[in-house]
């Protein structure tokens, strides 16, 4: 009760400070209001379209933020937020707005402004002094009206719209512009001055329009430029001559059919390119000799056949660290490729048509930590080719055609941690030569969608820091090689298919958080289920009733029994007579079972029975918790209402008064209920009615014998 009653004080309390807040917040006529801690107003719901004047709000002006949410303004009037002395943002979403005068916003000491998913019947031209971004996105806006009195822009979002064009001095007196947005739109050209006078410009999104040609005149500062999923076939000199700053290009998505020596020549400073997904087939070996800055190279989704030899014009590329050629149609591979990018350290080449690799094809980058060659077509890998790459810590084979791993192949690779060789037609983990290999670093092992009926723990003593694992979707066979794989993975704590998947959301290999909460000893009982299935042959249902057995056994001796079903309807491995058969059927599963092994399974199931009903208590607690504190709540506030209102006054209530003997009274004296009685309101507003007594009969009454 005295948790009760504070909870009652707080909730009291709180709702005076709620009410003070709502109070305090003077609001449009007609619109709903919400003011959080003082410090931004969100006005929304208005019944009417409402009109914003320089009087609007003026009495309470210390908002830093104000938002109109799905409303309709008449009209925005003339230095409508001038009294705002701290107004910094200004949105406004799901608006219509009729009409907005230019100077709205004009002496307001705004740093953005921001209209999203609002309609406008008539944009101005904003002004504002201090204003440095602007925001106009999914606004159907088809013109962008020609900004003079931003003097303080610095960003400016136009995307998401429908703009097909702009003219040239559009944006000539932004200065200060170094952001602009314009992707989304339906953009077929873009004039070469547009930007001639914003020389601070350093990121241009023009992607996602239709633009089919590209070329911008001026010196600028540009270093970030994005114009994929455009119609661009033709990107030459003169299209990046005056872009000796970029240093990043997306040209992704386009109809690129040519490149060569000159079309990045004045470009020295690039350090990102992306030439994805267009339509090239071949490539020069100097194409990127003017580079020699690149840090990341993506020729994903186009054509080649064969990649050739880059070379660089001065000095080789030392500092690319990412190469991606995903989807290019690779069916060879020479050892001189990469010879001069030795800084690599991540190389994808999935989803081509690679069939063996040169011994040689990585010799030259030493230092590669990352190769994913997942989706060739490789029957065999050959045990010197990566006998180079030391430092290799994650390999993808996954979607090849290996049938069988020669732990040789990667015996060399002292950091190796993560190997995948999901979906590769693997009949068998190792091949028979395994000897005395150890891949001590390795930690996480994917072999799932393969094709493999048997692991023993030989093949993972190869493998003697493994942490995770995942051999989802194998034939394996209910052996006894199936019950010491289970002890064996119980027993060095390998995670299961679930740790993987975990561990691929987090993005982290090894996480002390999640293995700390995830549950060892019963994470393989899907696993003994779909191999251990009964069948129609007898023999096969003693070994597959012995195998869990004696997985049952393991546990227990392990001191963590799972909890596994054992096959129903397992025929007995005794013969039992005919007349008996259908009574003794659920012994049969047991006939052959240790004593102990059975007694532990029973009392785990009673401690699991036990925990369901410790959680349902938790549950049914909380539940009753929650109630009384939502309770406690809902009586707190009504009282606060009602003394708001002056409606609740014990004293003038109509209540029945109590009055308590108290313990000293004497056994000879009277004792009542302690209640007492008051008038009915009917006793009150009616007449009273005449009493009697019985000296006022004016004659005596007649009394009726019986008798006859």
């Amino acid at each position: 009760m005295k948790i009760l009653g504070l909870l009652s004080i707080i909730f009291i309390l709180g709702g005076r400070d709620l009410k003070a807040e709502v109070t305090n917040t003077i609001c449009l006529q007609e619109c709903q209001c919400r003011n959080t801690k003082n410090v931004s107003l969100e006005i929304s719901n208005c019944l009417k379209p409402i009109e914003v004047t320089s009087d609007f709000n003026r009495s309470n002006n210390h908002f830093t933020g104000i938002r109109f949410n799905d409303v309709s303004i008449k009209n925005l009037d003339i230095n409508a937020f001038n009294s705002f002395t701290e107004l910094e943002h200004l949105e406004f979403v799901s608006t219509e707005i009729k009409n907005m005068h230019p100077q709205a916003f004009y002496k307001a000491e705004l740093s953005s402004l921001s209209f999203s998913n609002s309609k406008f019947w008539n944009l101005p031209n904003i002004q504002c002094l201090d204003l440095e971004e602007l925001i106009i996105t999914n606004c159907s806006l088809k013109r962008v009206p020609k900004f003079e009195e931003l003097p303080s822009l610095t960003l400016l979002h136009l995307n998401d719209n429908k703009i097909s064009a702009i003219k040239e001095k559009t944006f000539q007196s932004l200065d200060s512009l170094e952001e602009i947005y314009l992707n989304n739109n339906e953009l077929t050209g873009i004039l070469p001055k547009l930007f001639y006078f914003n020389p601070q410009l350093s990121i241009l999104d023009l992607s996602h329009n239709l633009l089919s040609t590209f070329t911008l005149e001026g010196t600028m500062k540009l270093e970030i430029l994005s114009l994929s999923n455009n119609r661009i076939e033709v990107f030459d000199a003169s299209s990046s001559k005056n872009l000796r700053n970029l240093k990043s290009l997306d040209l992704s998505y386009n109809k690129l059919t040519k490149i060569n020596q000159e079309t990045f020549r004045n470009m020295p400073a690039l350090e990102i390119l992306n030439l994805g997904y267009n339509r090239l087939t071949v490539l020069d070996n100097n194409s990127f000799s003017y580079n020699a800055n690149l840090e990341k190279l993506i020729l994903d989704g186009n054509n080649f056949k064969t990649l050739p030899i880059f070379e660089g014009r001065t000095d080789i590329f030392r500092r690319i660290y990412n190469f991606s050629c995903k989807k290019c149609g690779l069916v060879s591979l020479s050892s001189f490729t990469f010879g001069s990018m030795p800084g690599l350290l991540q190389i994808s080449l999935s989803d081509n048509n690679l069939e063996m690799l040169d011994p040689k094809a990585f010799a030259l980058v030493s230092g590669l930590e990352i190769l994913d060659l997942s989706g060739n077509k490789l029957s065999k890998l050959g045990g010197n080719i990566f006998s180079d790459n030391k430092e290799l810590v994650e390999i993808n084979l996954s979607g090849n055609k290996l049938k069988i791993l020669n732990p040789e192949d990667f015996v060399n690779l002292k950091k190796l941690r993560k190997l995948d060789v999901s979906n590769a037609e693997l009949i068998s983990l190792w091949n028979d030569n395994r000897g005395e290999y150890v891949l001590s670093e390795l930690e996480q092992l994917t072999i799932s969608n393969n094709s493999i009926k048997d692991i023993s723990t030989d093949d993972l003593k190869i493998i003697p820091n493994l942490r995770y694992i995942d051999f989802e979707n194998n034939p394996l066979q209910c052996t006894t090689h199936l019950a010491n794989l289970i002890k064996w993975l119980t027993i060095h704590e390998v995670f299961s298919v679930e740790g993987v998947n975990v561990l691929r959301r987090n993005e982290k290999l090894l996480d002390e958080t999640f293995e700390g909460t995830y549950d060892h000893k019963y994470q393989w009982e899907k696993l003994v289920k779909k191999s251990c299935i009964p069948s129609n042959d007898e023999e096969k249902n003693k070994n597959t009733d012995f195998v869990m057995n004696m997985i049952l056994q393991n546990a227990r001796e392990m001191n963590s029994v799972p909890i596994v079903d054992p096959p129903q309807q397992a025929p007995s491995y005794d013969e039992p007579d005919e007349e008996d058969e259908d009574s003794d059927e659920d012994d049969e599963v047991y006939s052959d079972e240790p004593e102990d092994v059975m007694f532990d399974t029973a009392a785990t199931r009673e401690e699991f029975s036990l925990h369901q009903v410790t959680n349902i208590i938790s549950v049914t607690s909380v539940f009753v918790i929650t109630a009384l504190v939502v309770l406690s709540a809902a009586v707190s506030i009504t009282l606060v209402i009602l003394k708001r209102h002056n409606t609740l006054n014990i004293n003038n209530a109509n209540l029945p008064r109590i009055k308590i003997p108290r313990w000293e009274t004497l056994p000879s004296q009277k004792k009542h209920s302690g209640s007492v009685y008051r008038p009915l309101s009917e006793e009150i507003l009616t007449p009273p009615t005449p009493k009697f007594n019985r000296y006022e009969f004016k004659a005596n009454p007649t009394v009726h014998s019986s008798q006859p």
